[in-house]
């Protein structure tokens, strides 16, 4: 049983995508939630279902056959993952997800949802441009972050990460070498000298296996990652 507050949130999430057919979301949808760690779609299974993030952060991942694995993207909410692929008519996920943070997701089947979809055609027309604007920008970012070197990599990758905490105290990044490496595409060699080099002018400081910045060291990388255009 979800609480009043989460369904609250629910609403107006959907009504912020859907406006005025969030009703026809929520009759078709149900509520899950995951928790942290979860992989919850698998790269290339069949796609049956839409999952509408409502809170938490997901990892989107490239997995290969090697058994690599590439984490070139993080979502929070809202966020709809399935969409995409079903727009283009495709019969499986495109990439693997796995729920970063504990995450609540409103779920419906693919058919319900293109159904509505086809019912409601200015609405999605509307989502249709808005994945191929999310898409073409994301793809300027990737093209710009694969030309740069190593260590302006791990900045911008830095950067990210302390914005996320919302505050100016200073922050603790708790994640291993290879962690980074998979999520910024770098090999782990790359990572551990870029950390060197950071740690050397000052950049970041390491406490064991524990990454820390302070605001002063923030500001000082977003002087540094000035020419570099990111979100």
């Amino acid at each position: 049983m979800i609480s009043e507050q989460k369904q609250k949130k629910i609403r107006q999430l959907l009504e912020q995508i859907f406006e005025k057919e969030a009703d026809g979301i929520l009759q078709n949808a149900y509520v899950q939630e995951m928790t942290h760690g979860k992989k919850f779609v698998t790269q290339k299974e069949a796609l049956n279902a839409i999952y509408i993030l409502v809170s938490g952060t997901v990892s989107v991942l490239e997995e290969y056959t090697d058994g690599n694995a590439y984490v070139f993207q993080e979502n929070t909410a809202p966020t709809i993952f399935g969409e995409m692929e079903s727009f283009a008519d495709m019969e499986c996920y495109i990439a693997s997800l796995i729920a970063k943070t504990d995450c609540t997701f409103l779920v419906i089947s693919k058919s319900d949802y293109m159904h509505f979809m086809r019912t409601h055609k200015e609405l999605h027309m509307k989502r249709m441009k808005e994945d191929l604007s999310s898409v073409l920008q994301r793809g300027h970012k990737d093209r710009w972050t694969l030309q740069l070197q190593g260590v302006e990599r791990i900045r911008l990758y830095m950067i990210r990460n302390y914005k996320k905490t919302g505050n100016n105290q200073p922050y603790e990044l708790l994640t291993t070498r290879q962690s980074i490496a998979d999520e910024t595409g770098l090999s782990l060699k790359t990572v551990q000298r870029a950390m060197k080099e950071l740690k050397e002018q000052g950049d970041l400081t390491t406490k064991g296996h524990k990454i820390l910045i302070s605001e002063q060291q923030y500001l000082q990388m977003l002087k540094d990652v000035e020419h570099i255009p990111y979100d």
